[in-house]
């Protein structure tokens, strides 16, 4: 299926994945929760990671599902916002992925609220020249310790991010990442 916030593409699995775990949340939770990460992303505020673990608590959301579930609401806000989806729009086909209505609508609502200011960042942010220089992930029992060092042009030094994926996320990523290199050699032969 194709969807307008993933600009006519597929939903990416691992935000397919983290519709559950945000689903276990009330909608006036997830809304209180999309506004701390909408602020983040749109107006630069610091995340309040106090107020996330406690929005999240009665979900019972472990430390992985919370920075997860993280991501998936910055891919949806950005990413709706980058294609200019409509509140409607956004809110049929967070359904269509299996969010329940109140949730989609309480998302959409901070969406709506946010998305000049997430558009406005998301221009600034393209202006700026970055690459990844170094990419390198080792395993470590159950899971994979990933550095990824990226040079940074408006300061001028490279920067190195950490984080670790369970085997189940490391095989989305390079599955991703195959899919990414697929369509940009495509793109590239259309030229």
């Amino acid at each position: 299926m194709r969807f307008r916030f993933c600009g006519d593409g597929d939903c990416p699995d691992w935000v397919l994945l983290q519709i559950n775990t945000l689903a276990r949340m009330s909608s006036v939770k997830i809304k209180i929760f999309c506004q701390v990460v909408a602020k983040t992303i749109g107006i630069g505020e610091e995340l309040d990671f106090t107020k996330v673990k406690k929005l999240t608590a009665d979900a019972k959301l472990d430390l992985e599902d919370m920075k997860a579930s993280i991501m998936a609401l910055v891919f949806i806000l950005e990413s709706s916002a980058r294609y200019g989806v409509s509140e409607s729009a956004l809110s049929n086909e967070l359904q269509q992925i299996g969010l329940p209505r109140e949730h989609s609508q309480a998302i959409c609502k901070v969406y709506c609220e946010h998305s000049s200011a997430i558009t406005e960042r998301l221009a600034q942010s393209s202006l700026r020249i970055s690459s990844l220089s170094e990419a390198a992930a080792r395993p470590n029992g159950s899971y994979f310790d990933v550095q990824l060092t990226s040079w940074q042009a408006e300061t001028g030094h490279h920067h190195i991010h950490c984080f670790t994926l369970s085997r189940q996320q490391m095989e989305l990523l390079i599955q991703e990442l195959k899919t990414a290199n697929a369509r940009m050699l495509k793109l590239q032969g259309d030229l």
